[in-house]
């Protein structure tokens, strides 16, 4: 059969469309198994966890009159903030206690500076000092630099806080006692004329939060939170709880 000039071009066409379809499958090919191995490598890479305990920053607030213990989130204190939060114990436990529940970070997500401290005789704090309990939070303040605080009172703390709260009212933006000792000198009758925001925190199955909580009721404004099935140290029992009331009270008050 005689080539023409017409047939030899569509031959040369067809030819040229049959190496691009087998070009593009086979670096198509190439290209899904690249993906598949890929895919591979990936599904039996180990899982990384990028997140990272919290680091603390922990120093001595000492002058001749006070040596406290002192604990904050690293690079907290260089951070300016009108909301800061002074963290208080009970008498069988210490600033350690707000670390392990996680008060630090969750409150700090929040936009508060958050220092815990030792009282004097407990925890990392020696028992030097002869000042009235009151005077020493307020030296802790001065030391710090710090006009204002929200002031939480656990427990056996409350023999520190109950009278810095009555003498001291205006270096305080907010209270959180959590069933704190009074002592019998504070009456009901004392607390009449405070407006310090004031949030009373206690356990259901505390016996000796009635009386605390009674005493305090006087104060205005207030917000009186029971945690359910929790003990005297309630914040322990349910710290989720604890944090989301927390922020949500002063999130309306401040």
């Amino acid at each position: 059969m005689e080539m023409t000039g017409s047939n030899f071009r569509k031959i040369i066409q067809l030819c040229g469309l049959l190496f691009l379809v087998y070009f593009g499958y086979s670096t198509f090919s190439l290209y899904f198994t690249d993906v598949k191995t890929d895919l591979k490598e990936m599904e039996s890479a180990p899982t990384i966890d990028e997140t990272e305990p919290p680091q603390y920053q922990q120093w001595h607030i000492k002058n001749g009159k006070i040596d406290v213990f002192a604990t904050c989130l690293e690079g907290s204190m260089s951070i300016p903030s009108t909301r800061v939060v002074l963290l208080l114990h009970g008498m069988k436990f210490s600033s350690q206690n707000w670390k392990d529940i996680g008060t630090f970070v969750e409150l700090e997500t929040h936009g508060y500076k958050v220092i815990a401290i030792d009282l004097p005789g407990y925890g990392q704090s020696p028992a030097t000092t002869t000042m009235n309990k009151e005077e020493v939070l307020e030296e802790v303040l001065n030391e710090l630099k710090i006009e204002k605080v929200i002031l939480v009172s656990p427990s056996m703390s409350g023999t520190f806080a109950i009278p810095f709260v009555l003498k001291y009212p205006e270096r305080l933006s907010g209270f959180v006692p959590v069933a704190p000792v009074i002592e019998k000198e504070y009456t009901k009758d004392k607390f009449t004329q405070c407006i310090v925001p004031t949030l009373i925190v206690y356990g259901e199955n505390d016996p000796m939060a009635p009386r605390s909580t009674d005493i305090l009721s006087a104060i205005s404004p207030k917000l009186i939170k029971m945690i359910p099935n929790a003990g005297h140290p309630c914040y322990l029992d349910d710290p989720k709880l604890f944090h989301e009331t927390f922020v949500k009270f002063f999130t309306l008050i401040l």
